[in-house]
């Protein structure tokens, strides 16, 4: 989805409150600092009424390679919800 589809996840107020309380501190420049050290600033979620873009499986990587220079626009990707017991999944900003 395009940028402007979507809502930085420190934004949301039920995240903003679990990191927070992960951060052990007062919501100031110190906790932004956390939040960008542990990449938390880098999550996104989607607008009410978003849509999204499905470039199918292994094809993302393909355009991000073999398209150096490409006009289209920066859009967010996100990975599906982690799955119980393995490591959180990544967010890619191309």
């Amino acid at each position: 989805m395009r940028w402007e589809n979507a809502i930085p996840g420190v934004e949301v107020p039920e995240a903003r409150a679990e990191f927070l309380g992960r951060y052990g501190g007062a919501d100031d420049d110190g906790f932004k600092a956390y939040l960008t050290e542990h990449f938390h600033d880098l999550h996104a979620v989607a607008r009410e009424g978003a849509g999204s873009f499905g470039f199918g499986l292994g094809n993302l990587w393909r355009i991000a390679n073999q398209c150096p220079g490409s006009p289209v626009p920066p859009c967010v990707h996100w990975a599906p919800a982690t799955v119980q017991g393995r490591p959180p999944r990544l967010l890619l900003i191309s």
